[in-house]
Formats: structure tokens, C-alpha cells, sequence
């Protein structure tokens, strides 16, 4: 299931999907006003959704 980084206003609707699917967050980032949730698919590949 990797899916590359995505960008989506509904960040949380898109984190959930994702954990629906298999996939594990493994933490929020923030750097100044920018946000993202970095998660990994059951394979361990990695994708940020901003």
C-alpha cells in the first residue's frame, strides 16, 4: 500500500482511511507553521500527509 506523501485539507479524515487500511501513525511533525502526520503502510514504507 505505499501511497507517497500527500497534501489534503482534511488531514484527519485521511489519517483515518489510512489506519482503516493497515497503515500505523507513527508521529506528528511540525516545523514552524507547517504540520504533517508521518505514517507506514503494514510494509513499513513511510508517507507524510501534510
Amino acid at each position: 500500500m505505499p501511497v507517497g506523501d500527500r497534501r489534503n485539507d482534511d488531514r484527519d479524515q485521511v489519517v483515518a482511511k489510512l489506519i482503516a487500511r493497515g497503515a500505523g501513525k507513527l508521529w506528528d511533525g511540525r516545523q514552524g507553521p507547517h504540520t504533517w502526520v508521518t505514517m507506514a503502510d503494514p510494509d513499513g514504507n513511510e508517507c507524510c500527509v501534510a
